[in-house]
């Protein structure tokens, strides 16, 4: 091991991967499912590609679980992660509201 921190996005796979685990999927049947290549969705779980919105709605549904469980306490998610997530996603306001909803909850958090 490194010692690096994880980014969001191997956060964000990592979560999946154990979500589909629980689930009893494979990984062939869940990008069947979700409608994305298995290289793809094995490079979500891998944490070296990022799905879009609606990918991850369709993945949080086929799951079992809420979108904010792949976001929410995103294993010590830091602002500047947050804030690279909402500027890459400009287009995606539904992504981009989640965000911020996860960045002020971990915000708040801290606060208390």
């Amino acid at each position: 091991m490194t010692g690096r921190s994880k980014t969001v996005d191997e956060q964000i796979g990592e979560r999946v991967f154990k979500a589909r685990q629980a689930a009893g999927l494979t990984i062939e049947a869940l990008a069947m499912q979700v409608r994305l290549p298995v290289r793809q969705m094995i490079s979500l779980e891998l944490g070296e590609s990022r799905a879009d919105a609606k990918t991850i709605s369709n993945l949080a549904g086929l799951l079992g679980i809420e979108i904010r469980e792949l976001f929410a306490q995103c294993c010590n998610m830091q602002y500047y992660d947050a804030d690279q997530l909402i500027s890459s996603a400009k287009r995606k306001p539904k992504f981009v509201a989640l965000m911020r909803a996860a960045k002020a909850e971990n915000f708040e958090r801290r606060a208390a």
